[in-house]
């Protein structure tokens, strides 16, 4: 795919498999509530749309200009183990082999809480952007374009963050989804680490 005119991303939503989180969601469920506050003053891509969603940041981008130009932050040799696995069986499902994860991050959308109708404007369009959600319940929505869906616990989707897409948590409980973005090297020719 060394045509940048291809257009990789799913249409709106693409089902990539099941994986096991139960031992992460044990991990997810022992955060402290400081460590939220604290990972989403560290957020380089907080705003409006995002409303009162936290973030845990593992790894990001340098600046928004080199979208493929990452670098890890504190804690991600804690946690790499428990989600590198995941990670990898996603860039897999994808057919990849040389692929990086340019952005790794946990959400948490409070109960009652949503994200805005927007689109993630410092986004490659050759970037698939994965979502596993660990904590949820029934009455969360994700929302990309006209389509939506309630994505459960352990699934892989990747979301389309090029259309408008939001989240409406209308549940009684928090959403917490690991989500992270992937890249194929030899499609790309990009760099990595």
């Amino acid at each position: 795919m060394n045509n940048k005119d291809v257009y990789p991303k799913t249409d709106f939503f693409n089902f990539l498999g099941e994986v096991d989180v139960e031992r992460l969601i044990t991990r997810v469920r022992e955060i402290p509530d400081s460590l939220w506050s604290t990972g989403n003053n560290q957020h380089q891509n907080k705003g409006a749309a995002l409303g009162s969603a936290t973030h845990i940041i593992f790894r990001f981008i340098k600046d928004f200009n080199h979208v493929y130009d990452f670098e890890d932050r504190e804690l991600w040799p804690e946690w790499s183990d428990d989600l590198s696995t995941l990670m990898h069986q996603a860039a897999r499902s994808l057919g990849y082999e040389n692929y990086k994860f340019p952005r790794i991050m946990l959400a948490k959308l409070p109960a009652g809480a949503s994200i805005h109708p927007h689109i993630d404007n410092h986004a490659s369009y050759y970037i698939h952007k994965i979502h596993i959600p660990l904590l949820t319940n029934t009455e969360t929505l994700f929302h990309v374009a006209e389509e939506k869906m309630h994505m459960e616990v352990g699934k892989i989707i990747e979301v389309n963050n090029k259309k408008g897409h939001a989240v409406y948590n209308n549940g009684a409980s928090d959403r917490i989804h690991l989500i992270f973005e992937c890249y194929n090297q030899d499609d790309y020719n990009k760099p990595g680490k």
